[in-house]
C-alpha cells in the first residue's frame, strides 16, 4: 500500500511541477509581449513617423493611450501629437501623395468615425475613449494589411466599428489649423 501511495505522490509532484512550468512560461511570454508594445516616448515618435512615412517628426504628446495586451497583443494605440510652426508637418503630407490625402475622407471611412454629439456638433469618434473635434481642413492617412498604398481601395465601404473578423488598420488625421496629429493603430490578431 505504501508503494502505491509513494508513486501517487511522485506523479502528483510531477504533474504540479509541469503545470507550474507551463504557467511560468506563459507569464514570461505575456510580459515580454507587453514590453514590446510599450515603447519609450522618444522611440514611440520614431515608430509613429515610420508607420506614417514621415521624417523630421518632432511633436509633443497631448494624449497617449496603449491597450495592447494578452498573448496576441490585441488592442489599440492612440496618440494626439501637437506640432509647432517650426515643426509643422503639413508640407510633408502634401508631398506624400501615395500615403496621405487631403480631407474630406471617403464616405466609407467617414461614416464609421464621424458622429453628431448631443449638442448637434460633428466629432470624430473611434470609441468611447477616443473622441476629438471634427475638422475638414487637413489630411488623412488610412491603411490596412495587404494594401499597397492609401490610393487604392479607399473608396470601398469599410465598416470599422462592426467588422466581424481580423482587421488591423491605421488611421491618422492631421488638423492643419491646430497642427495636431491624431493617430490610431488597431490590432486584432484573433
Amino acid at each position: 500500500m505504501k508503494a502505491k501511495s509513494g508513486k501517487f505522490k511522485l506523479a502528483l509532484k510531477v504533474i504540479l511541477s509541469l503545470v507550474l512550468i507551463y504557467f511560468i512560461v506563459y507569464a514570461a511570454v505575456f510580459f515580454y509581449s507587453l514590453k514590446e508594445h510599450l515603447p519609450r516616448k522618444s522611440k514611440d515618435l520614431e515608430r509613429t513617423a515610420r508607420i506614417l512615412h514621415l521624417e523630421n517628426f518632432d511633436g509633443q504628446y497631448l494624449k497617449r493611450i496603449e491597450t495592447h495586451q494578452g498573448f496576441f497583443n490585441n488592442g489599440y494605440y492612440y496618440s494626439e501629437i501637437q506640432f509647432t510652426e517650426e515643426t509643422d508637418i503639413a508640407d510633408q503630407l502634401e508631398h506624400q501623395i501615395e500615403f496621405w490625402r487631403k480631407l474630406p475622407m471617403p464616405s466609407g471611412i467617414k461614416k464609421d468615425i464621424v458622429e453628431t454629439n448631443r449638442y448637434g456638433f460633428d466629432e470624430y469618434k473611434i470609441n468611447e475613449k477616443i473622441v476629438f473635434p471634427f475638422f475638414d481642413q487637413g489630411y488623412y492617412f488610412f491603411t490596412f494589411p495587404g494594401q499597397k498604398s492609401s490610393k487604392k481601395n479607399t473608396d470601398k465601404v469599410y465598416n470599422l466599428k462592426n467588422y466581424e473578423g481580423d482587421l488591423n488598420y491605421t488611421l491618422a488625421l492631421y488638423n492643419t489649423s491646430t497642427r495636431v496629429l491624431y493617430f490610431f493603430d488597431f490590432d486584432d490578431n484573433n
